[in-house]
């Protein structure tokens, strides 16, 4: 996905990189490079709605991983998700994830 979109194809690369959101929830540092590169595409093109809806979407993974104890199998969770949080422009979330206490 992340070919398509250096080379401009938005559309395509948006649909691999969903699919690999969807089909592959268990390969965690994966997931979460698609969620980067939906957030970091979404804002650079100026489409807020979509980066809000990737925001939240990796954030409702986090949070699902954290519930069923699956973030212990990538202790950089909370990191990784600080850092995509930055990119989106949500300080905010950002430190809150940085700053959440292992479960």
């Amino acid at each position: 996905g992340t070919a398509y979109l250096r080379t401009g194809e938005y559309e395509k690369a948006t649909d691999l990189l969903r699919d690999v959101t969807e089909e592959y929830p268990d390969q965690i540092a994966l997931t979460l490079r698609a969620y980067g590169n939906l957030i970091k595409s979404s804002r650079e093109r100026g489409q807020a709605k979509d980066l809000e809806r990737y925001v939240e979407d990796a954030q409702a993974y986090a949070r699902s991983l954290t519930r069923s104890g699956k973030d212990k199998e990538f202790p950089l969770l909370r990191q990784r998700m600080s850092q995509l949080m930055t990119m989106a422009g949500h300080d905010r979330e950002a430190a809150e994830w940085a700053e959440a206490p292992a479960q």
